[in-house]
């Protein structure tokens, strides 16, 4: 950075074995050269400054508008002389058109066509024209071959006709990418199915997202490689060709369905049992029956047992008391 090299105070800093530039605001360009005023604005020999960020155009006399764009309606001349009396010439001003997308057109002393554009549109040759460098940017032009030049704001440059971010170093670029000097400033050079200032966009799904979509499911990338995969709680049914929900009405007819992993399970209600709850259970009343036939026999047999004993005990009784009379 010896001399610093930098225009328009901007500071040089030796960073990454090179000399890298940082501009004042309104400025830009690997040196700095680069301001909103380059290319001047300013119609008709208008002198161009810039004043809080924004160009202001300081025009000649018989010129007004924002970019000197605009003549007086007449110019008058004044000519006074010991014999001829006051006399006025006036000059019409030029009617033009620049096309649907102007606000104004004039031509100026020099004979040249000016156009004044709508937002998003500048003039190239003789028509208003499509011009946007993006919403990083501050103005878009066309210089005299007709190249778009964009004019950014802090911290982005102009690549391929458009403000894109700018990068300090590779760890400023995601996804493998690397931070390389390109034109006025340095940017993200992203690797196959990257894009994005940041290489932050992967594009390996573009061909097979629709695809993918068709069948209910999400394009989603394994070891690079895209492939489509059903959402959560649902999965790829072979014999419908569709990501289906896991959990459905159909899966649990008497109980509550439960999602395993890409499977699930019924919990079933009382009284009912199987892989899908549809089988109803049946009381098997044949042991229980048994066992109260088998203690009802028992009451039955020792009811008469005690019986019995009661009758031969009151007989031996009443014997014993007639053998005693």
């Amino acid at each position: 950075c010896i001399g610093n090299p930098c225009k328009n105070g901007g500071t040089c800093k030796f960073r990454n074995n090179k000399e890298t530039c940082y501009c004042l605001r309104s400025y830009w360009g690997e040196f700095c050269e680069l301001s909103p005023c380059d290319p001047n604005p300013c119609k008709n020999d208008g002198i161009c400054e810039i004043e809080d960020e924004k160009t202001k155009c300081l025009c000649l006399e018989h010129f007004w508008g924002d970019y000197c764009q605009n003549e007086k309606e007449t110019t008058a001349h004044n000519i006074r002389t010991s014999t001829l009396p006051t006399t006025m010439l006036t000059t019409p001003s030029t009617k033009c058109d620049c096309g649907e997308k102007s606000s104004d057109c004039f031509v100026d002393g020099n004979g040249v066509k000016r156009c004044i554009c709508l937002p998003g549109y500048a003039q190239i040759k003789e028509i208003c024209s499509d011009c946007y460098c993006g919403i990083q940017s501050l103005s878009c032009c066309f210089n005299s071959t007709g190249d778009k030049i964009c004019q950014c704001k802090p911290g982005y440059a102009q690549k391929n006709r458009a403000c894109v971010e700018m990068c300090a170093s590779d760890s400023d670029c995601l996804n493998g990418g690397i931070c390389k000097r390109f034109g006025n400033g340095s940017f993200c050079e992203c690797r196959t199915h990257f894009i994005g200032d940041k290489c932050e966009t992967s594009t390996v799904c573009d061909e097979l997202r629709e695809r993918c979509k068709a069948i209910g499911a999400l394009c989603t990338q394994n070891n690079g490689k895209p492939a489509c995969e059903c959402p959560p709680h649902k999965t790829y049914i072979l014999q419908t060709g569709f990501c289906e929900d896991i959990c459905d009405s159909t899966k649990c007819l008497h109980g509550k369905c439960e999602i395993v992993g890409k499977s699930y399970r019924c919990r079933c209600d009382e009284g009912f049992s199987g892989s899908r709850c549809d089988e109803k259970i049946v009381a098997d009343m044949s042991v229980p029956g048994f066992l109260i036939f088998l203690l009802i026999f028992c009451n039955i047999i020792v009811t008469g047992l005690i019986g019995i004993f009661f009758c031969a005990c009151r007989n031996r009784r009443l014997k014993n008391k007639i053998a005693d009379q």
